[in-house]
């Protein structure tokens, strides 16, 4: 059949270059545009401003280029509708920004920045969240680390208690810790605090005991108590304010070029 060509190349064939070449109706008006323009676009136009594609397996849009909206300063909302929930992805044209989900998600075409949990970035990356949910690298589904930032602006790292808990601080030439306060330790009066100073062939501990306030280097070698204020070098448990103890007794004090050896027996 056709309407407004003579020789029709399908089953229906409608041309008409001066308007909409077809209209489907379901009353006056409530009705449905289809028309193909001078430069071969095709263009459905709904009355009420909804088209619904009813395909309950598949729908195949084949394009190069996909575009919504209407070209006007109005939000664009692409939703995915759920039998119990949906999630929305809306275009905000004036900020030039994508937000899934409200502000769960939000990539910010302007700036160049990506929210997670705010809708206003001011970073390239902002995670915001109330709990230590902020960041976590997995290694697999048992190897992970925490991190996140407290109401106090403290800054967390945590690797999963259940495994190797180590972190390691990779640089290969300094690493600058610019803070007038380092804390180092769990916190726990059952476990030893120890820095471990690794060499190529030769590594040092430094071990702080807790219940002695006692600073200990390369295995009592040289001891600080700060419990009783001395210092201990050759013995774990110094007894004075200055304890010595040698393999020989002998102890050698030096000034310049001048020495003095002080022994006991």
């Amino acid at each position: 059949v056709g309407i407004g060509v003579v020789d029709p190349a399908n089953a229906l064939e409608v041309m008409d270059a001066s308007s909409q070449q077809v209209k489907i109706s379901y009353d006056g008006s409530n009705y449905m545009d289809v028309w193909t323009n001078a430069s071969g676009d095709g263009n459905v136009s709904p009355s009420s401003e909804k088209f619904t594609v009813d395909a309950s397996t598949e729908t195949h849009l084949k394009s190069d280029t996909i575009t919504l909206g209407i070209n006007d300063t109005d939000d664009t909302t692409l939703t995915f509708k759920g039998s119990t929930n949906d999630l929305s992805i809306v275009y905000d044209e004036s900020a030039k920004k994508l937000k899934v989900d409200s502000t769960d998600l939000v990539i910010d075409a302007a700036d160049g920045h990506v929210g997670i949990g705010t809708a206003s970035p001011d970073s390239k990356l902002e995670i915001l969240a109330t709990d230590e949910s902020h960041l976590k690298l997995s290694y697999d589904i048992n190897q992970h680390t925490a991190m996140w930032v407290d109401a106090s602006s403290t800054f967390y790292i945590k690797p999963w208690t259940g495994g190797n808990t180590e972190i390691v601080l990779w640089a290969p030439m300094t690493v600058n810790a610019k803070t007038d306060l380092l804390k180092i330790g769990g916190g726990t009066a059952d476990t030893d605090t120890t820095i471990q100073l690794v060499g190529t062939t030769n590594s040092m501990n430094i071990v702080y005991g807790e219940d002695e306030q006692r600073l200990n280097f390369d295995s009592n070698t040289f001891v600080v108590d700060g419990k009783y204020d001395r210092v201990g070098v050759g013995t774990a448990t110094p007894d004075n304010g200055f304890h010595v103890k040698t393999d020989n007794g002998v102890s050698i004090f030096e000034r310049n070029n001048d020495s003095a050896a002080y022994g006991t027996n």
